[in-house]
């Protein structure tokens, strides 16, 4: 994520899931291209796939897939509808189906997943997410940050912020926070 909030944000993210349908119907996975939203590249179970784009959906034929166990990845540009934006920090707001305007989902309530963020942000910038702060590092200006997996969550619930924060630290009912 850039400080300058113009600049476009680059993404990759991967999914994994069990597979148990018949493997005669596609898959659907959520994801609105729309202004800068685009999708750059797909793989998937080790293949490089032309993406089937269709009404806010990717879909996949079942050819493409197995029973069991399946992984996609996904290099695209996120849409900023949900991304919300200023030079000093970057917050989500994936309520209540906005998720998929700016990643690959699986955008329903009904559907939980484990979230596992990486940020990259400029050095000068603190993050937090639905996983604790796992580590980081420093490389020139930008800074890496890795988070633990997130607990079993809707999409409409993962979240981050990133920018030009405070950290204070103190206790709280007898705990660190």
């Amino acid at each position: 994520i850039a400080t300058d909030p113009a600049a476009p944000i680059q993404a990759r993210s991967s999914m994994e899931f069990t597979y148990r349908d018949s493997l005669a119907r596609p898959l659907q996975v959520d994801f609105k291209q729309n202004g800068d939203a685009s999708l750059k590249k797909m793989v998937i179970n080790g293949v490089q796939a032309v993406p089937n784009y269709q009404k806010e959906h990717i879909i996949i034929d079942s050819r493409q897939l197995q029973q069991g166990l399946n992984h996609i990845e996904f290099e695209f540009q996120p849409g900023e509808d949900a991304l919300n934006r200023r030079e000093e920090y970057m917050y989500t707001l994936f309520v209540p189906d906005r998720a998929r305007t700016a990643m690959p989902c699986f955008d329903q309530p009904d559907l939980k997943a484990i979230f596992k963020l990486t940020l990259h942000i400029d050095s000068s910038w603190q993050a937090i997410a639905n996983g604790a702060l796992l580590d980081s590092s420093v490389s020139g200006s930008r800074k890496t940050l890795h988070c633990a997996p997130s607990d079993s969550l809707s999409t409409y619930l993962f979240a981050f912020a990133a920018g030009k924060f405070k950290v204070a630290k103190g206790l709280i009912a007898g705990r660190n926070a």
